[in-house]
Formats: C-alpha cells, structure tokens, sequence
C-alpha cells in the first residue's frame, strides 16, 4: 500500500515506520538526468543489478517494473533535472529508492475510475503496489523520495 507524505512548509520531519535491522547491506547507485532514455537506462541498471546478486526471477521483475513506473512519474510529473536510483539488499528485502529534485504537481481533484479506464498511463503506483510489500513516497522542500519494498528469501 502507498502513503504520501507531504509535510507542509510547517509541519514536523516525517519518519517511516521502523523495520527490522538487517545484519548486512549491500546497495548499489545510479545518478543520471532525468530524459526519455534515463527510464531504459535505468531499469536495465537494476536489472543487472539485481542479477548480479543472483536474486530471483520474481524479484528481478518486480524491480524492473518498478523501477519503470516511478522513473517515468519523474519523467512526466515532476520537472526534476535529475534522478537517482537507489538499490539497496538486506537480509529480507530489496528495497528501491528514487529520489528527483522536482515539485510535483498536486491534482486538483480525485482521478474518476470511469473516466480513466481506457487511459494508457495512470496506474503506475498501482503497479507498484503489486509488486512491492511496502512503499512510501515523501516530499520535502528539497524533492522526492518514493520507496518500495520487494520481498525476497533470507539468503
């Protein structure tokens, strides 16, 4: 399930629910700007990343998709120069970071299901949804941060 967290110029710093501490990390980075070619780009990073630590066919897609779906919402939503993708396996998940620099722009209104059912985008964050246990999406001052958690066995 996604949250939004949009504290307000006022508001206190938000905190995400605390997770279990992982005996060991590894993580792996990829900055570029943010361009029609950086989603491409972008996903086959963290498919061969996620190849490289030998993780399952499962998990493998769920972040290619998911990387997919949030560096496209950066793409068309926020007018960030750039992006960063974050990947970062524990013990007991996978966890993708995306980080832009951008002012998202607020709807004004709810999406209408009716109106929307033979639109071609639009349903990013659902995918994520179902792909991910966890994901969480917090906008600051200084940008965007979304971030989602794929399962994987304990190694």
């Amino acid at each position: 399930m996604s949250t939004v967290r949009d504290p307000g110029p006022l508001a206190a710093p938000v905190r995400l629910a605390p997770r279990a501490t992982a005996l060991r990390e590894t993580e792996a980075l990829c900055s570029m700007p943010v361009s029609a070619e950086a989603v491409p780009l972008l996903r086959r990073f963290a498919r061969d990343t996620s190849r490289q630590w030998d993780l399952p066919g499962s998990a493998q897609e769920a972040a290619c998709v998911i990387v997919t779906e949030l560096v496209t919402n950066v793409l068309l939503h926020s007018g960030s120069r750039d992006v960063t993708l974050r990947i970062v396996l524990s013990d007991f998940a996978l966890t993708v970071h995306v980080d832009d620099e951008g002012r998202w722009k607020h709807r004004p209104a709810a999406r209408l299901a009716a109106e929307d059912a033979g639109a071609r985008c639009g349903r990013g964050l659902q995918l994520v949804d179902a792909y991910a246990v966890a994901c969480d999406v917090d906008r600051t001052e200084r940008g965007t941060r979304v971030r989602a958690e794929i399962a994987v066995a304990a190694a």
